[in-house]
Formats: C-alpha cells, sequence, structure tokens
C-alpha cells in the first residue's frame, strides 16, 4: 500500500515534467529551415551564432528590419507585450488592482496619444517604411508560432496584432526613463516645506569641485549660471534615483593606431536583458550592436565606418509646474491674468477581475498632462512638462546613424534625435574621435528647474530649444581621449542651462586618470577598465572620518576594516563591506535630525511608482562628503565633538548591522554576501515560478560610484537590484571583428532556450563574446541558419 501512495505521486509528477517539456519544445522558436511568409520582398538569411545573436541578411532594407521584428518576436515576445502594455498603461488587465496605481500616472503622462499624434504626421519615407516593415515581421512571427511562449500559457493570453502606436508608445517610455528628474523636484518640494533655505543649498547634492568635464573647461562662453541659493530663493516663496559610461581613445592612444570605444549602459536588471544583439544587413544598411525589443535599428554598435556609445546625459528637460484652477470651472487653469479652457481625456482602465473599468479624466494644460497631487498635497495640482511626452520622432534619428558613415553625417543625424537626451562618443575608421550631446533642451524663461514653477505666470515656460549647433561638442581633442560618465558636461561659461543634478564624476574621475596613465589602450585593456572597482570617495571619506576622529581611540570593527581597506569594491572584501554599511548610517545620523523620515530619499527611496529609487542615490557620496568636509553650525551643533559623537554612533550602527547580518567575526565580511543581484521575471514574483523564471541571486562587486557600477539598495539591504551595467561593448576601429561584447543574461526570454542565461556566467565574470561582423567570422560562428522568403 505504501508503496503504491508513494508511486501515483511519483508517475503524476513524471507526466506533468513530460508535458511541461513537450510545451517548452513547442514553444521554442524554429531557427533552422526555410519558411515562407507574407510580407516579404525577397530572400532573408538569418545565421543565429554561438550566443544566439541572430546576423541578418536581406536583399531589402525593408526586409531586413521585417526580419528584425520577426526575430524580436521569437525570442522576446513576453518582454514585448509587456513593455507596450507599461507604456500605454495597460498592465491591469493582465494583473489586476496590483499595477493600478502605475496604470494611472502613465495614462495621465499620455505616451499612447503622443505616439497616436506622431502617427498621424508621419509621411511615407524610409523611416515609416522601417517602421512598418517590422510591425510586419513582429506580426508574422506570432501568427508562425506554433505556441505562445509560456508566460502566455500561464495567464491565458492572446497578444493583439503589433502597430505603430506600441513601438512609438515604448520609445518613449524608454526616453523618459532615461530622462527623468522631477521625481527630485518632488524631494525638494517636499524639503522646502521644512529646511531653511540655507540648510536646503548644504544638503543639496551639487557636482563635486574639481571633477572632470565631459567638453574641455572654457570651449563656451556666455554669462554664468546664478548659484544656487539665489535661484532657489526665486521658488522657495511660492512653495511656503540610469547612469552608463561611454568612452573613446585615439588611434595614438592605442595599440593598432586606431581608435576604440568602449560603452557600457547602466539599467535596472531585469529576465530577459533589456537589450538585444542584433546585426543587419541589406544595401545601404550595414550596422551590429544592441537594440531594443520592440523597436527597429541599432540602439548602440557600430557600422563599416563609425561605431557609438551612449550615456544618460543627465540634462534636465522635465520641469512641473504648480497651476492654479479656477474655482468656477476645475477645467479651466490661470495663464497671466486670464483662465484657459484645458482638455479633458478620458481614459478607460481595464482590470482583470472587475466588470467595470476605472475611469481616468487627464486634465492637460499648454504645460502638459496634471499628473496629480504631490505628498498628498492636493493644492497646486502639478502638471508634468516633458520633451519625451511632446509629439517626437527619434526612429527618424536612429535610421540615420545607423547608416552615417562619417562625423558629419553621424551629427547630421543626430539633428533628428529629439529624445531622450543622451551624450553620444564616436569613433570611424579615418581615426577620428567625437562626443555630441542631442536632444531637445528647453530654454526656461525663469527659474532653473529644481522646485515646481509658478504654472500661472507665463515667464517661467519654455522658450524653445537650444539650436543643434550650439549644443556641447568636441572632435578630436588634443589629449585623445572622450569620456562620458553622466558627469557634467560643460562648465558654468556655457550660456545654456542644461541642469544642475549631474551625477557625481567619481566614475569619470577614473575613467580619465586610467586613459590618461595607459600607455597604449587595446581591447583586452579597455575591457580590464570597464571592470574597474577603485573607489576614489572611498578614500576620500576614510581620510575625513579619520580627520574628524581625531586622535582618541575608537574600538570599532568596521572602523579597523576602513583603515586596512586598498579601496577596491571587490565582491570578497570585508573593507568594502565596511565602507557600503556606513555610508547609510552616516545619513542616518547626519541627516535624519533635520530630514526625519524624508531621510530616506537620500538613501534611493522611490518617490513615485514608474522608478525603481530616487536618483539621489547616484549623489549620495558627494553630499556626504561635502557635508562632513565642511562642518556646517546648522547641522550638528559647533565644533568638531558634535560631528565626532555622530560619525561614531555611526560606526557602532555599522558594527551591529555587519554582526547581525555576516556573523562576529569581521574578517568574514564581505561586500558581495550583501550586494547580490538577482535577475528577476516579471512573473518570478512567486513559488514556484521564481526557480523557472529568476535566476540569482549573485554576489556581485562594485557600488554606485566604480566605473563596473552596480547600486545598492540601502532601503532593502544592499540589494545589487537598483542599476548596474546592462551591456558592455569595445570596438576595435582596425578591425571590427576584434571587437567584443556581452548582455547581462541571454538572447532568449524563454526559460527552457539554451540562450536564456548563457551570456550570465560570463557577464558575472567579466567576460565577452566576440561581436561578429564579416560574414566570413559570422559563418565560421554560426550554428543556424533560418531561411525567409516571400509566401
Amino acid at each position: 500500500m505504501r508503496f503504491r501512495q508513494l508511486t501515483l505521486p511519483l508517475v503524476a509528477v513524471a507526466a506533468l515534467s513530460t508535458m511541461a517539456g513537450w510545451l517548452a519544445r513547442r514553444s521554442l522558436p524554429q531557427l533552422s529551415g526555410d519558411l515562407k511568409l507574407p510580407g516579404l520582398l525577397g530572400q532573408v538569411e538569418i545565421f543565429r551564432d554561438d550566443w544566439g545573436v541572430p546576423h541578418i541578411y536581406a536583399g531589402w532594407e525593408e526586409d531586413a528590419f521585417f526580419a528584425q521584428g520577426f526575430v524580436h518576436a521569437q525570442d522576446r515576445l513576453w518582454q514585448m507585450e509587456l513593455q507596450r502594455r507599461a507604456a500605454t498603461g495597460r498592465l491591469s488587465e493582465l494583473f489586476g488592482k496590483r499595477t493600478l496605481a502605475a496604470d494611472r500616472l502613465l495614462r495621465r503622462l499620455g505616451f499612447h496619444r503622443s505616439a497616436m499624434a506622431e502617427v498621424e504626421r508621419l509621411t511615407d519615407g524610409p523611416p515609416l517604411a522601417a517602421l512598418r516593415a517590422y510591425c510586419r515581421g513582429v506580426n508574422v512571427a506570432i501568427q508562425q508560432m506554433r505556441l505562445l511562449p509560456p508566460e502566455f500559457l500561464l495567464l491565458r493570453h492572446t497578444p493583439e496584432p503589433w502597430s505603430l502606436v506600441d513601438t512609438l508608445s515604448w520609445g518613449r517610455l524608454m526616453a523618459w526613463r532615461l530622462s527623468s528628474n522631477w521625481d527630485s523636484e518632488l524631494m525638494r518640494y517636499r524639503l522646502a516645506s521644512r529646511l531653511s533655505l540655507r540648510q536646503l543649498a548644504d544638503i543639496e547634492p551639487l557636482y563635486p569641485a574639481g571633477q572632470p568635464l565631459t567638453t574641455p573647461a572654457g570651449a563656451f562662453a556666455g554669462e554664468p549660471i546664478g548659484d544656487l541659493e539665489r535661484t532657489l530663493a526665486e521658488l522657495l516663496p511660492f512653495s511656503a534615483g540610469a547612469a552608463s559610461n561611454a568612452w573613446a581613445v585615439a588611434g595614438s592612444r592605442t595599440v593598432s593606431g586606431r581608435p576604440i570605444l568602449a560603452s557600457d549602459p547602466h539599467l535596472g536588471p531585469q529576465m530577459p536583458s533589456v537589450w538585444y544583439e542584433v546585426h543587419l544587413e541589406a544595401p545601404g544598411l550595414r550596422v551590429a550592436g544592441v537594440s531594443l525589443p520592440g523597436m527597429p535599428g541599432v540602439m548602440i554598435g557600430h557600422n563599416d565606418r563609425i561605431s557609438w556609445g551612449i550615456t544618460a546625459s543627465m540634462v534636465d528637460v522635465q520641469d512641473l509646474y504648480a497651476e492654479r484652477l479656477s474655482p468656477d470651472n476645475p477645467n479651466q487653469y490661470q495663464r497671466g491674468k486670464e483662465w484657459r479652457e484645458g482638455t479633458v481625456v478620458r481614459e478607460e482602465i481595464r482590470i482583470k477581475g472587475q466588470p467595470a473599468p476605472r475611469i481616468e479624466e487627464v486634465l492637460v494644460t499648454h504645460h502638459g498632462p496634471v499628473v496629480g497631487p504631490a505628498f498628498g498635497i492636493d493644492n497646486p495640482p502639478l502638471v508634468l512638462s516633458s520633451t519625451s511626452i511632446q509629439t517626437t520622432n527619434s526612429f527618424e534619428g536612429v535610421l540615420a546613424l545607423n547608416k552615417a558613415q562619417s562625423w558629419d553625417q553621424f551629427r547630421s543625424a543626430l539633428t533628428k534625435w529629439e529624445a531622450p537626451c543622451l551624450n553620444f562618443v564616436y569613433a570611424d575608421v579615418e581615426g577620428n574621435i567625437g562626443y555630441q550631446l542631442a536632444g531637445k533642451v528647453p530654454v526656461r524663461g525663469k527659474g532653473n528647474g529644481m522646485l515646481p514653477a509658478p504654472g500661472w505666470d507665463p515667464s517661467y515656460d519654455w522658450a524653445g530649444f537650444i539650436p543643434f549647433d550650439e549644443m556641447p561638442n568636441s572632435f578630436n581633442p588634443p589629449d585623445g581621449i572622450i569620456v562620458s560618465a553622466n558627469n557634467k558636461i560643460v562648465d558654468d561659461d556655457y550660456p545654456y542651462l542644461l541642469s544642475h543634478e549631474w551625477v557625481d564624476g567619481y566614475r569619470a574621475g577614473r575613467l580619465t586618470e586610467a586613459l590618461a596613465d595607459a600607455k597604449r589602450v587595446d581591447v583586452d585593456s579597455a575591457a580590464k577598465l570597464q571592470l574597474d572597482l577603485l573607489s576614489l570617495p572611498g578614500r576620500e571619506l576614510v581620510k575625513l572620518i579619520e580627520d574628524l576622529l581625531g586622535e582618541r581611540p575608537v574600538n570599532s570593527p568596521t572602523l579597523d576594516l576602513l583603515r586596512t581597506w586598498d579601496f577596491q569594491v571587490r565582491s570578497d572584501s570585508a573593507g568594502a563591506a565596511a565602507y557600503g554599511a556606513l555610508r547609510p548610517e552616516l545619513v542616518r545620523e547626519l541627516y535624519e535630525p533635520k530630514l526625519g523620515i524624508d531621510a530616506k530619499y537620500y538613501l534611493g527611496a522611490r518617490i513615485h511608482q514608474l522608478a525603481p529609487a530616487s536618483m539621489v542615490l547616484s549623489r549620495l557620496t558627494g553630499s556626504l562628503l561635502r557635508i562632513l568636509g565642511r562642518p556646517a553650525s546648522e547641522w550638528l551643533g559647533e565644533g568638531n565633538d558634535s560631528w565626532r559623537t555622530a560619525i561614531v554612533r555611526a560606526l557602532s550602527r555599522s558594527d551591529s548591522y555587519l554582526r547581525s547580518r555576516l556573523g562576529a567575526d569581521s574578517k568574514q565580511w564581505s561586500w558581495g554576501r550583501l550586494h547580490r543581484l538577482t535577475f528577476k521575471h516579471a512573473l518570478g514574483e512567486v513559488f514556484p515560478l521564481n526557480r523557472i523564471f529568476n535566476r540569482g541571486p549573485f554576489p556581485l562587486g562594485g557600488d554606485v560610484d566604480t566605473v563596473a557600477q552596480a547600486a545598492p539598495d540601502f532601503t532593502n539591504d544592499f540589494a545589487a537590484d537598483l542599476w548596474t551595467v546592462s551591456y558592455r561593448q569595445i570596438i576595435d576601429l582596425s578591425n571590427f571583428d576584434l571587437s567584443k561584447s556581452i548582455i547581462q543574461t541571454g538572447q532568449s526570454g524563454h526559460p527552457f532556450s539554451r540562450h536564456y542565461f548563457d551570456q550570465g556566467p560570463l557577464w558575472l565574470k567579466g567576460e565577452y563574446h566576440p561581436m561578429l561582423f564579416s560574414r566570413m567570422t559570422v559563418l565560421t560562428h554560426a550554428r543556424h541558419l533560418l531561411k525567409l522568403s516571400p509566401a
């Protein structure tokens, strides 16, 4: 009897496993053979290499983009479905009330409304033809699937046809994610009610003096921007938390005598990766690099003449406005001495499991949509102006960039790039290197974008955009080095306001220092630099603490480890664990007395539903060094004793935390035991789906200030789940076949595919795979060939 009781469950499990395996195989895409498909103009070859990267050869440009849409859908259909639903505010149709708050905000922002307006304005030409071909490829791939990917089966959901609006909406959401700073405006808006002007200026994480600029100092002439205290004072009376590296070195500094370009964008880790590697060839088009599933073209990469990398510019292209509504008509808002009629948009949000939709009525003023009250403050309503919401057509810029053959054509392509505002680093086969800021940047009539502006005063409106020819750029600088790491771009002589929210320049400083010291750079030394873990601010912080503590002894294992630390934020480093644990305790000791619960925003606590963390976190270390290096009586009182007491308390709290998490023996502490990375899938929040879809956790080195960046979540036990290196690319302009790259996870979004996580172990070890380009090398590494022809 007992044998039968044991046997029946085992048989059931075996049967379920067999069925699951059969379903998995049925839902995997076809990678080899011949397919006749509608919508093609001619034949297409799709070679898949050892790492699952498709190399697409087409006789027509449209067919190349058709095939790109086809392979995107084959490998990442669930990811694309999730992304378009996020961009259009339709997540609750799948997930119920859990995502309603996000949908409400997304519907208010109105990326789908802006995308629909753009579709109506598109005219016939290569960009529209490419977009249409891409959408055809996606939809043909869906129709051709024998079985939908597992996520659709689990949710019993069938995807709708892919449309131009889906692609353009997703592009806007990505642009918004890469240029968001309105959360820091909200944070200051809250802090301004409890801090004095002096205190607010003291705690503002300004760009530290002496850190690198992307363009040479003095490159632009004009009136200096006003100081922080004066410009904040203009706004205070009314109001009574991705990053990246990209760099290029000239041939004079390389082994080959030709430039090397490196790029590693930093985004939130996810499963599958945000990036998808691809190689496209057709007459007039030959380009390789990474793309975004849901969008045609290559975002970062190279063609047969030029290469480029991108970083978030940190330029302020968003402003909040406080509007005054008419007491007699809530749809009217004040503009000068008049009342204007706003536009009311009715949005229906369908919610899984509920018979009636949620109705969201969105008031849109000439500034933008009302996004809601901040922190429960009902008056005044806040409106968001953003270049990502306005009608834009950056895909034309992507297509032109993919085809550009020279510095002049590269810059010409970027005149068509509207959003997001990005730093572009450039190198070409002729030996040139360059830098260009691209994207619409508003010219403000008044104010500086640091706090919500009075919407009723027309003098605060945008007065157009900075002309492209006046945007910062650099070409073949004398030292042969260009570095962009979200650091400050220009000095204060630049005639336009770009931003006050540059990321601390420590990564840029380390890159500049290392490249200036390098005798000759090659692909291997470039890879070593991309993996660099030296903490420049860690060295400064330890010295400041030693100075403030003075000669009196302090019994603290955290302090003992810091004194012997080599300033490398390695995963196996005890000193790095001490440094990581101490910073949030310093924030709590120094900031909480004045800020109370709002100190959490300096540790990265999220401010709204669409951001995993406050970007103030990326400037936390500079803010701490600023406060510790210039003790202010307004914060802790006169003399060093108050500061010493606060630091001793922070050390004691750090000791207690590390003992509770890592044990009593400080020699066994390590950063990687705290700083752990899990690649999470949207369905991986519950058991047992987490075992199927997620990967990790893995110990990870680095922090927010190291070149190999991996931001710790100070509000979640230091988890490395905020943002980290999402893609590494190194381009050798002497021979493109010597280039190499790596994404975080793998090409496939299918959990039963061999390419679901095959790049993950390489990425974790700091390794790469070859970035194949010539047809000969592609054929050498080809594992599959799928031939497409017109039906």
